[in-house]
């Protein structure tokens, strides 16, 4: 890389350092301007949040999908989504913002970043811009790397707000609004889905998660499980059990090619008493058994 000795993929010690960064209030934005290729990149989940406007053609990898970009585009990406990235130019150009969850909880509580679903695991994070869209946010990213060497007493602020534009960008193109977020049946089904999502990742073999069905979810919700389930097919068009079945599936997924836990432990972290009832679920969300599935997918180092 010519002007920063950062990474896309940052090292251990950095991921440390930038834990640890409170002068700069856990966050990070940095040109891309990479003379190498980037290789070898570890699948796996990072502790970071991602925002980046990638300008050259770069190929993703993500749980069992493969794509290539062309174009330029934003790729928004969170703790719970394990992904890598490879080149085969030997340039690449764009930005990146990096920020943790100190900063969603000082500068985004109950604002549209931390309820928007857009920090998920069940889509891709990729998002094609126009030529004017490409540079009003390429002038953001200048401007906030601007802001954030600046000695400007409220310039966090004003970078939680160049990062609303960016989700306000991401929401309009899947036509979602802020007010759908919390009217009728979409505010039941986002809070659901908040539910859901509060339980992972799964960090160590000794984490339980404590929702594992509809009534449960009903029961911490305290809605009546028929209006839950209503809610969700409206919203998702699934049932409320697929959509739990489905993230344990992920879920386990993930586990199985990232780490080097049992399947036992796996099986009792996802709430299934028998490691038999896992294999059997497992099997039929995927066609696989959880060892078959391993040994295919294992990514673990």
């Amino acid at each position: 890389m010519k002007n920063s000795p950062f990474c896309f993929d940052m090292r251990d010690d950095c991921k440390r350092d930038f834990n640890l960064k409170e002068r700069k209030e856990h966050i990070e934005t940095h040109r891309i301007d990479w003379d190498q290729p980037i290789v070898n990149m570890p699948f796996q989940r990072r502790n970071f949040f991602i925002i980046s406007l990638i300008k050259s053609p770069i190929n993703f990898v993500f749980l069992n999908k493969q794509i290539t970009v062309q174009r330029p585009v934003l790729f928004i990406s969170n703790p719970l989504l394990p992904f890598s990235v490879h080149t085969n130019n030997c340039s690449q150009s764009g930005y990146v913002c990096l920020f943790n969850q100190s900063f969603i909880n000082k500068y985004f509580k109950d604002t549209l970043i931390s309820k928007a679903l857009l920090f998920d695991t069940e889509e891709i994070p990729l998002y094609d811009l126009t030529g004017l869209q490409l540079d009003f946010i390429s002038q953001m990213f200048e401007q906030m790397m601007l802001d954030l060497s600046s000695d400007y007493l409220y310039k966090f602020e004003l970078l939680q707000n160049y990062l609303c534009i960016m989700i306000h960008y991401t929401l309009s193109i899947r036509n979602q609004t802020f007010s759908k977020l919390y009217s009728g049946s979409s505010r039941i089904a986002f809070l659901f889905k908040q539910a859901m999502e509060n339980q992972f990742p799964i960090l160590s073999p000794r984490q339980v998660i404590s929702l594992r069905n509809p009534s449960m979810y009903a029961q911490h919700l305290t809605i009546h499980i028929n209006h839950l389930n209503a809610a969700v097919r409206a919203i998702f068009d699934k049932t409320t059990t697929q959509m739990i079945s489905e993230r344990l599936s992920n879920e386990a997924e993930i586990l199985l090619s990232t780490t080097d836990w049992t399947v036992v432990e796996i099986a009792s972290c996802l709430g299934f008493e028998y490691v038999t009832y896992f294999n059997r679920f497992f099997k039929k969300q995927t066609g696989w058994t959880p060892v078959a599935y391993r040994k295919a997918h294992f990514f673990f180092d």
